[in-house]
């Protein structure tokens, strides 16, 4: 197809709105979008069984995933997932040697098999969607034995400078914490972020930098809009990513701001 475009969506509070809701104009328009050959990207910290509901719910079928921020593709017409790095068993020892475990008052860790939990709480059961996962509940120092995909936590403000400066001193992971939740955090393995699934998938499927489209309102998103060609900090987004990005939409997540502006772009 001439002139296909990738389209990289980031999830939650971006194509979803605060309900974690697609509206019904946004998923026709995108589905409408794949029919007429281009690549509707969905790019998330979620993992793939938390994407894939919503990757359905839009009626996609030709087009990848990406999942963890970065770290794992999935194609889904190979049905072939690809995951680049992981948080090593080894900094998650160290982790739970250093701070006590029982001061958090919420810990999420998983790999390809198993989601480990401190608590048994649905806090996170939108994002982390536990069905179709063995999950894990209890003493998470002892029951965690391999490397990791994903490791959130929730914590207090006065931790955040002590956790910054111990993962500072491992060069293998990454520590950043939510712009619009401050008391939640999540390790990621390092010189992974969005903007390395995004290139991979480009790649796959043959789409030269200027034809990429990403639509992105978190931290977690800075360096996926900063390679995509035409890039959008939703309204609602973080001030540093608006301030930062050459395009703010005009519209939030909750007003559509995803549909309104690719309208704009593509007809």
């Amino acid at each position: 197809m001439k002139n296909r475009k990738l389209i990289a969506l980031d999830l939650d509070g971006t194509l979803l709105d605060d309900q974690k809701n697609i509206s019904s104009n946004t998923k026709k328009y995108l589905k409408e979008l794949e029919d007429r050959g281009h690549i509707i990207c969905l790019t998330s910290g979620r993992p793939p069984r938390a994407i894939k509901p919503h990757y359905d719910d839009i009626g996609l079928k030709n087009s990848p995933f990406i999942g963890y921020n970065g770290d794992l593709i999935y194609d889904v017409l190979k049905d072939k997932t690809t995951v680049f790095k992981s948080i090593p068993i080894s900094f998650i020892s160290c982790f739970f040697k250093h701070f006590d475990f029982y001061k958090f008052p919420y810990i999420a860790g998983e790999d390809l098999s198993h989601l480990y939990l401190n608590v048994a709480d649905i806090l996170f059961d939108d994002f982390l969607h536990p069905d179709g996962i063995q999950v894990v509940v209890g003493q998470m120092p002892y029951t965690i034995v391999n490397d990791l995909e994903a490791f959130f936590f929730k914590t207090y403000d006065n931790n955040q400078d002590e956790i910054k400066k111990f993962t500072s001193k491992h060069k293998d992971v990454e520590v950043r914490f939510w712009y619009d939740r401050p008391e939640f955090g999540e390790f990621y393995p390092a010189n992974i972020s969005k903007e390395v699934g995004l290139k991979e998938v480009a790649k796959n499927y043959n789409i030269e930098r200027e034809d990429i489209i990403a639509f992105g309102d978190g931290n977690n998103d800075f360096e996926m809009l900063d390679f995509a060609s035409t890039s959008f900090a939703m309204k609602n987004g973080a001030e540093k990513l608006k301030q930062q990005n050459k395009h703010v939409t005009e519209y939030t997540n909750n007003e559509e701001g995803v549909y309104r502006q690719l309208k704009k772009i593509l007809g």
